[in-house]
């Protein structure tokens, strides 16, 4: 470590957690906002030998000035009021030509509901949203019960997304619980079948194809961008492809990848369980407002909760996650296990691709059961099953 670093860092972290990297050393590295907002400033030190840096946060109700610079600096970070009675969180990141770092936000809930009356539910945490009368898009039409991620609310696809290289064509699974398997095996720029394991930010934006088998991490999505944003949005399958997708519900559909953070409020906020599915096991979320039978919840065993009936998703709300297994190469590993990829790395690292896992303890090879939403950080090229959701207003 330089003695710029030296000598700086022992006094700072005396007084705060700080985020560090071989070139960056930035503080705080978690910020702490009341939920009627504030400001409050990330300190930068660099001693990159090209010290040109940029700023940017995932979450529209952060602003921060400047978004730019070189050497050190301050940046101004404003935090709107949350209007949620559900804490949220966001990451900053500063990236620099050889590394990055990052401050993480994190957001008290408001003691009461401000969005407008419709976040009535509450679900072992305080998720807003209720079951019964979630509008679309459309001021009231119909639509599958919301997810509310704090600063938007989403709707999963009907299914994973499936690709057919032959003849260039998105798709959503038939089913929710429709996953492609060992076929996955065959996966080549000629095969005429469907794949639905993908490489990370494999959309087919300049020129990183679904097909991509190389172990090579760095050959997925961009070597400089490490979650689906600003310039690097288009690696994200959903916003690339979704005019393509051949049975999207509606054309105007802009669908997109959860990024980590998103992936974590999901599965902190709504109940879910291991659980089979018309005989395919997986996960199940259940919608905030859905009443859950505790003795209906694991975490380590898929046959704990059955379904033989998709209707029961559909007229419930509930979003299914098949355990479509992992690929590496051109050899697919199912067992019991799903894989699923994120749009952002963890904010520790620079490598891009956090994937969510889940196995069951029945499964040997893991002697376990649990759902991590930190996966492998340096997985890009692990063939990794996609579930993409669409914002609702």
């Amino acid at each position: 470590m330089c003695k710029k670093f030296l000598i700086l860092l022992l006094p700072t972290m005396a007084f705060m957690a700080c985020n560090l990297s071989s070139t960056m050393l930035v503080t705080p590295a978690k910020q702490e906002v009341p939920a009627a907002g504030g400001t409050f400033t990330i300190s930068l030190i660099t001693t990159d030998e090209d010290p040109r840096w940029t700023a940017e946060c995932d979450s529209a109700w952060i602003t921060i000035n400047p978004t730019s610079g070189k050497g050190d600096g301050k940046i101004t970070v404003t935090v709107a009021k949350n209007p949620h009675m559900v804490a949220r969180s966001a990451a900053i990141a500063i990236r620099g030509k050889s590394s990055s770092v990052f401050s993480h936000v994190l957001q008290e809930a408001n003691d009461k509901d401000e969005t407008g009356g419709n976040n009535g539910g509450n679900n072992g945490g305080g998720n807003g949203g209720d079951n019964g009368g979630n509008g679309g898009d459309n001021g009231g039409t119909k639509d599958a019960p919301y997810f509310d991620l704090g600063y938007k609310k989403v709707v999963f696809a009907p299914g994973n997304l499936q690709y057919c290289a032959s003849r260039d064509e998105w798709r959503f699974a038939e089913h929710q619980y429709d996953m492609v398997g060992y076929d996955n095996d065959k996966i080549s720029q000629t095969y005429s079948g469907y794949i639905d394991l993908f490489g990370w930010g494999t959309s087919g934006y300049n020129s990183c194809m679904p097909y991509l088998t190389t172990t090579d991490d760095y050959q997925y999505g961009s070597d400089a961008g490490f979650h689906f944003s600003s310039e690097y949005a288009r690696y994200d399958w959903g916003i690339y492809n979704s005019s393509r997708i051949k049975n999207n519900p509606d054309p105007s559909y802009q669908w997109q990848v959860l990024n980590n953070s998103d992936w974590k409020i999901i599965f902190n906020y709504n109940r879910h369980t291991l659980a089979t599915v018309c005989g395919v096991p997986g996960v199940l979320i259940f919608p905030a407002g859905f009443e859950v039978d505790e003795n209906e919840i694991s975490y380590d065993d898929y046959l704990h909760k059955v379904v033989k009936d998709e209707k029961y998703l559909t007229d419930n709300g509930l979003v299914f996650l098949p355990a479509a297994g992992y690929r590496e190469g051109t050899t697919c590993a199912r067992e019991t296990t799903g894989w699923y990829h994120t749009a952002s790395d963890s904010g520790g690292t620079s490598t891009g691709c956090v994937i969510v896992k889940f196995y069951s303890s029945r499964d040997d090879k893991y002697g376990n059961g649990n759902i991590y939403i930190n996966g492998d950080d340096n997985g890009r090229h692990y063939g990794c099953a996609v579930r993409l959701v669409r914002e609702v207003k």
